[in-house]
């Protein structure tokens, strides 16, 4: 039983189309669909909406259509819509969804105020059933409603505010994008298949290989990533600290001097434990106050030999590299991937140290160099 009829019956009431008071919000746009990608509740969030975005965009473009985001100034915009976040109070958002042709994102009062106005509806479910919380109003043979829970073998959904691993996320950009453009009415070719999602595909990073000069005040981004143990070279290290703020990763002491004198513009270090390390490296980095973080990639028995030497600096983080197992991949035929990543050196850009060295490009390749990068990818499958 819906949660609205278990209200009507426990306080006698009918249930009737309610009125809702809309307000005019000037949106010079003859056709658009409207997208909501976050709610207060994690377990709801969808990690996948850009790719959606990504894979839609084309077709709703040969149409004239265009995707419009709504929901509160806090959420985190996304590329290629038109953004209204935090633009539109209650009444000027049922005026944008009374006006839209399409309303897809998860469960949320932007599904409700949808089915008030029997808009064709593609929503994602994860820890509520939409037999009990969907939308209760419009034409259901317009709505979409898809289920996480039910892919990790789940007979009902957890209702806790946090999942993890969130059962959201093995619904698959795809499907979400087929169900969009089949409600439009859209003919569109088969969506590459996805195979794999990094853990950390969602956390973009512009990345410096310091292997030639280069004018710190082209670089894009605050905060760039320079990785010094790629290639080590403090000459431009130096001059890119003297205009940028900068992550520095290295697995090689950098001199006293240039610590000292741009420790101002050092938000983190990230220095990495090898079997040739320096403690007296670590006691600068505390005695000027630098944000660090300690990381290996040893094995224990070997990075046990050195913890004593930092236990009075901080906890060495100790990772794995990942492997092909990790990914569960057992035929790389036809697999590609896109990364997080961009890394910029003087040969150009790669997404990844193993497209930099080998200028392999977007294609999966079996190599163990190539696996202990997945957690920043996102690997599909071309038919």
């Amino acid at each position: 039983m819906r949660l609205l009829d278990t209200y009507a019956t426990n306080t006698g009431s009918k249930i009737d189309l309610p009125f809702i008071y809309t307000k005019f919000f000037p949106l010079p746009l003859e056709k658009f669909i409207t997208f909501q990608s976050e709610t207060p509740y994690d377990s709801r969030n969808y990690s996948y909406w850009q790719e959606v975005i990504n894979l839609i965009h084309p077709y709703l473009n040969k149409h004239n259509i265009h995707i419009v985001q709504v929901g509160t100034k806090d959420e985190k915009p996304l590329n290629g819509v038109i953004n209204l976040l935090g633009q539109t109070n209650l009444n000027q958002l049922a005026y944008v969804i009374e006006n839209s042709m399409l309303h897809f994102g998860p469960d949320s009062f932007c599904v409700h105020l949808s089915s008030h106005f029997d808009k064709p509806i593609v929503s994602l479910y994860s820890i509520s059933n939409p037999n009990v919380a969907g939308p209760h109003f419009g034409n259901k043979n317009k709505h979409i409603l898809l289920k996480g829970y039910e892919r990790i073998g789940n007979k009902k959904p957890s209702y806790s505010q946090i999942e993890f691993p969130k059962s959201i996320n093995t619904i698959k950009p795809e499907e979400i994008a087929s169900s969009i453009l089949k409600l439009l009415d859209i003919n569109h070719s088969s969506f590459p298949e996805s195979v794999y999602f990094g853990t950390d595909y969602n956390l973009k990073s512009f990345e410096i290989i310091p292997d030639n000069e280069l004018d710190p005040n082209l670089i894009p981004i605050e905060n760039p990533i320079i990785r010094m143990d790629y290639i080590f070279n403090e000459v431009i290290l130096e001059k890119i600290l003297s205009i940028k703020k900068s992550i520095i990763f290295t697995n090689k002491p950098i001199k006293k001097e240039i610590i000292k004198k741009y420790k101002q513009n050092i938000n983190q270090l990230i220095y990495i434990i090898e079997e040739e390390n320096d403690i007296d490296f670590v006691k600068i980095l505390k005695n000027n106050s630098i944000n660090y973080i300690l990381l290996s990639f040893l094995k224990e028995d070997i990075l046990n030999k050195y913890k004593i030497d930092y236990m009075d600096y901080n906890l060495i983080i100790n990772k794995k590299h990942k492997t092909k197992e990790d990914a569960k991949i057992l035929d790389i035929k036809n697999l590609y991937y896109k990364s997080s990543r961009i890394l910029h050196s003087s040969k150009g850009q790669f997404i990844s140290k193993y497209d930099w060295l080998n200028n392999s490009g977007n294609k999966v390749v079996d190599d163990p160099d190539f696996w202990k990068e997945i957690d920043n990818f996102y690997i599909f499958k071309l038919t």
